[in-house]
């Protein structure tokens, strides 16, 4: 489309110097040419009967060759003739100077159309998870990582995540167009999400700005995740559920922590059925146990998918 535009002019031209040309030959012919002729065929109707589509330059060139005829026509209609054949060389002149000039102009037009670098043109942007554990599913404890595919010119992208609830977005991440993709870090995000429940969702969208245009990806869903926590205190380990650092009250769900125990291959399990968001479990001492290596497992009853772990001790 852009092409054939960018080519309209010296299409115009080429077809403005036909239409010129055409109807020169078809019109009547010089007003002073036919004054002319007409009298000469009054005086010499043998020798003029024929020759009525006579041009103003052939007429010219008769009366300049023939002294005689040129008598009879006189010289001030002479004169006059050759006034309208510099003016009709003048007008042509004219016409063939624009016509060419819109040829040119539609030429250089449509190289450079062609030419020039396409603008910069973002499409199927993805958002996907970090996290080898989600199963696909988008949870906001993780990183997210936006993908796209770029055509056209590289140039400068700001990235951003915007929640179609509310209209809020995140900072603006400055990347190439040609680089991808781009990761968010959970605290990169997380500030626009208005869900906080366990088991709902956001829906976002990417938005990248170009130079030129913001291109947008469809609506993506972001589960909102639960951290169960384990915490060891000298004689006790508490396991909690845990929503943006706040205990989820009356949330029932079951778990279990196993810790190797220092200096003997053993180790110690303790949970099970956790009531209220929270249960304490008594140990001996928290000494005696390898806390690096100890492990925390959510046994249910939701989506394993949505709950990361942690474990804090001193």
């Amino acid at each position: 489309m852009y092409e054939f535009l960018a080519a309209l002019p010296a299409i115009l031209g080429i077809l403005g110097f036909v239409v010129y040309l055409l109807l020169r030959s078809s019109g009547k012919g010089d007003p002073e040419t036919l004054r002319i002729v007409e009298k000469l065929r009054a005086q010499h109707p043998e020798g003029f009967a024929t020759k009525s589509k006579l041009t103003s330059t052939q007429l010219y060139g008769l009366l300049q060759r023939n002294q005689t005829l040129q008598r009879e026509v006189g010289n001030q209609d002479f004169v006059l003739l050759g006034q309208a054949l510099r003016q009709q060389f003048v007008k042509s002149l004219v016409v063939y100077i624009i016509c060419a000039l819109l040829f040119l102009v539609g030429v250089a037009l449509f190289v450079y159309q062609v030419n020039r670098p396409a603008p910069t043109s973002l499409s199927n942007l993805q958002v996907l998870s970090s996290e080898s554990t989600s199963g696909g599913l988008l949870v906001d404890l993780d990183a997210l990582r936006v993908t796209w595919q770029a055509d056209g010119r590289a140039s400068d992208i700001v990235v951003y995540l915007e929640n179609l609830d509310t209209g809020q977005r995140t900072r603006g991440l400055l990347t190439r167009s040609d680089a991808g993709d781009v990761s968010l870090k959970h605290d990169d995000y997380t500030s626009i999400l208005s869900e906080r429940r366990f088991g709902q969702s956001n829906r976002v969208r990417v938005v990248a700005q170009s130079g030129e245009r913001a291109f947008y990806s469809r609506e993506f869903l972001v589960q909102v995740g639960l951290t169960v926590l384990a915490v060891a205190f000298d004689k006790s380990v508490k396991i909690a559920a845990i929503i943006d650092n706040s205990l989820v009250p009356g949330y029932n769900f079951e778990a279990r922590l196993v810790v190797p125990m220092k200096g003997v291959v053993d180790y110690h399990s303790l949970g099970g059925s956790i009531s209220g968001g929270q249960q304490e479990y008594p140990i001996e001492s928290t000494s005696m146990y390898d806390w690096a290596s100890a492990k925390i497992a959510y046994l249910g009853p939701d989506d394993r998918r949505l709950v990361r772990y942690d474990i804090v001790y001193e």
